[in-house]
């Protein structure tokens, strides 16, 4: 729960390794958060039995009451073990495209190893040579 309105729980969490989604159902009817961490799956739903709207985000309800258990039950984090052949890559946060690996705006995700052009950019894309280069090589 490192981004998104999930992130709001890193506070209950204690630097806890925490998978995490909120939700929020047409016309607020349903507020809802499931979590994972590395022992339990926490799920929290607040709605009304005649479907009725509760008023509530997925954040504003369900990640609240999800944040009050993790006082009284603290998560065991996630063990976040890269299977071989796998390695972690760096990947573009929109476009989904490999990037260089010293692009700070990257997600990394394991992912096969494959090499990069040397002139790709952290927005993925290949870089442009300018005039000298085209004129003389490089």
């Amino acid at each position: 729960v490192a981004e998104g309105t999930a992130s709001r729980l890193q506070s209950a969490l204690a630097g806890q390794i925490v998978g995490g989604k909120t939700g929020t159902t047409n016309d607020y009817r349903d507020s809802w958060f499931v979590a994972v961490d590395g022992e339990q799956v926490v799920t929290v739903w607040l709605g009304r039995d005649d479907n009725q709207p509760v008023g509530l985000t997925g954040s504003s309800g369900a990640l609240k009451v999800a944040a009050d258990f993790y006082g009284y039950l603290p998560p065991l984090s996630m063990a976040l073990d890269v299977p071989e052949p796998l390695l972690m890559q760096n990947f573009h946060p929109t476009t989904g495209q490999r990037i260089p690996e010293d692009c700070n705006n990257g997600r990394k995700l394991p992912a096969e190893e494959i090499r990069l052009p040397e002139d790709i950019t952290c927005d993925g894309n290949i870089r442009e040579k300018n005039w000298w280069e085209r004129l003389f090589g490089g």
